[in-house]
């Protein structure tokens, strides 16, 4: 398994801390991993397909991308 440090703001930590305390997660990295999982589920093929539009836009200046 990887290892990835990050800063979440107070609030968002707190929410994860509750989670936990609640006993839904075992600790605060499963409640990072699953929400990762889901969101990466969610969202890949609209990030692809953005950041496939950006690289296209910057290769070919001046012609705007109807998005």
């Amino acid at each position: 398994m990887r290892n990835v440090t990050i800063e979440l703001p107070e609030r968002v930590g707190r929410e994860v801390e509750a989670m936990v305390s609640a006993g839904w997660f075992d600790d605060e990295g499963e409640v990072l991993r699953f929400a990762l999982a889901q969101f990466l589920r969610r969202y890949r093929s609209e990030l692809v397909e953005r950041f496939e539009r950006e690289d296209i836009a910057w290769a070919i200046p001046g012609k705007a991308l109807v998005g």
